[in-house]
C-alpha cells in the first residue's frame, strides 16, 4: 500500500517538493518564527537545505550543518541563537543574516515568550536585538 496519493507535490527548479493537503486555513495574523535547536531535525535531516534558506548564497547551506541553533521564520532560516541560561533569566543572543522586519521581530518574541515558558523563566535577548 502506498500513501503517495495522499500527498501533494511541486516541481519547483528541478526539485520535487511533498507536502499534506491544505487544511482549513487559519486567521494568520503575520510571519510564524520559531527558535529551533541545534540538529533540529529541519536542516539537519536533509541533504539540501537550499529550500529552508530561500535567495540566500548557497555558501550559507554549509552553515546549516546543524551545529548552530537557528532561526526560522515562515519557513526560511534567517539567522542564529545561543542561550545563556542564568539563575533566574535566560540570555538568548542572536545573529541575523538581515535586518528583520517589525511584523518578523514581533513574531519572534513571540516565539521567545514560548520558550520562556516552556523553561518556566523570564526570557531576554543579548546583542543584537530582534
Amino acid at each position: 500500500m502506498t500513501v503517495k496519493s495522499e500527498f501533494r507535490h511541486e516541481d519547483i527548479g528541478g526539485k520535487t517538493y511533498w507536502f499534506s493537503p491544505p487544511v482549513s486555513p487559519s486567521a494568520k495574523t503575520g510571519p510564524t518564527a520559531y527558535l529551533l535547536p541545534a540538529y533540529d531535525e529541519y536542516l539537519i535531516a536533509y541533504k539540501d537545505r537550499s529550500a529552508a534558506f530561500g535567495s540566500m548564497p548557497s555558501t550559507l547551506d554549509a552553515f546549516a550543518n546543524g551545529f548552530y541553533s537557528t532561526i526560522v521564520i515562515d519557513g526560511r532560516v534567517v539567522g542564529t541563537w545561543r542561550r545563556t541560561l542564568k539563575s533566574e533569566t535566560v540570555i538568548i543572543e542572536t545573529r541575523f543574516f538581515a535586518p528583520l522586519d517589525r511584523a518578523e521581530t514581533r513574531a519572534l518574541n513571540a516565539a521567545a515568550e514560548r520558550y520562556s515558558r516552556f523553561l518556566s523563566m523570564p526570557v531576554r535577548f543579548s546583542g543584537l536585538e530582534p
